[in-house]
């Protein structure tokens, strides 16, 4: 475990991966409201979201932080904090709620980002500093040559094996995967 004057001479190194969270990627303004949405989790440390959170308020934003457990799916998650994701203008998930909402998405005209670097150690590393926009161009790289595929096939060293083809109806309506409504 790490001593408190460790903790607090390596947070000043996490600046550069929160940046780039909240400026390069969800696009940051000042007077702008960002919503954190964070699942207790082993995966999810509160000092790396706070750092975040406290980095957004530097930067001029009025941030809520809500802390909440897994919903069971996309139609359990709580009216109230539905509306919060609706009104905010910035939504940040350190949660898989997150992930489920590219089931069912909540209406809105927020940015929301699923954001993975929720530890010290990953808010510090390589990882977070990539330039956003190298993971978006590489990431419509992929989809595009995902979106022209006609078959598709999945395997792993465990012995998964998996194929397929895309019909044509499917192919032709598919937009750009990997972004969050």
């Amino acid at each position: 475990m790490s001593s408190t004057a460790e903790i607090v001479t390596n947070r000043e190194s996490w600046r550069a991966g929160a940046d780039n969270l909240l400026l390069a990627c969800a696009e940051l303004k000042a007077g702008q409201t960002v919503l954190v949405i964070s699942e207790p989790a082993i995966w999810v440390e509160r000092a790396a979201i706070d750092f975040i959170a406290e980095r957004a308020r530097a930067l001029g934003a009025k941030v809520k932080c809500v802390w909440t457990g897994r919903p069971a799916g996309p139609d359990a998650i709580e009216p109230a904090l539905a509306q919060a994701i609706r009104d905010a203008d910035i939504t940040i998930f350190n949660h898989m709620m997150g992930a489920m909402l590219r089931f069912r998405p909540i209406e809105g005209h927020g940015i929301r980002v699923l954001y993975y670097a929720t530890t010290g150690a990953l808010l510090d590393s390589e990882f977070s500093r990539v330039p956003f926009g190298l993971w978006a161009k590489a990431g419509g790289l992929i989809a595009k040559e995902i979106n022209a595929a006609r078959r598709w096939r999945i395997t792993c060293p465990l012995g998964t094996a998996m194929e397929g083809t895309v019909p044509e109806a499917e192919r032709a309506q598919a937009g750009v995967i990997g972004q969050m409504p």
